[in-house]
């Protein structure tokens, strides 16, 4: 079904679930997602402080915005490589 805006669309759900029920639908799939984001979190945090820490001993030599750069990347790749699922 299209909705005009996203009201339509809110009113809609909370409608066909019938008050109550309709309102803790919208909220069904966050505590799952939740629980994904802490190890992520947790692996992304761990990954950049140990970069970081070896890469700080360029400071002077190269810009401290690319060495934070280089690093948050190279966290956030590892925290989805080592957390992400098979696609099959």
């Amino acid at each position: 079904r299209n909705f005009r805006t996203i009201g339509d669309a809110l009113k809609s759900s909370i409608r066909s679930g019938g008050g109550a029920q309709g309102v803790s639908r919208l909220y069904q799939g966050l505590f799952p997602a939740m629980l994904a984001v802490g190890p992520y979190a947790a692996i992304q945090f761990g990954a950049y402080e140990a970069l970081h820490i070896p890469l700080d001993r360029f400071n002077g030599q190269v810009r401290p915005e690319l060495v934070n750069l280089v690093c948050g990347a190279c966290a956030g790749a590892t925290g989805k490589v080592c957390l992400c699922r098979r696609l099959t």
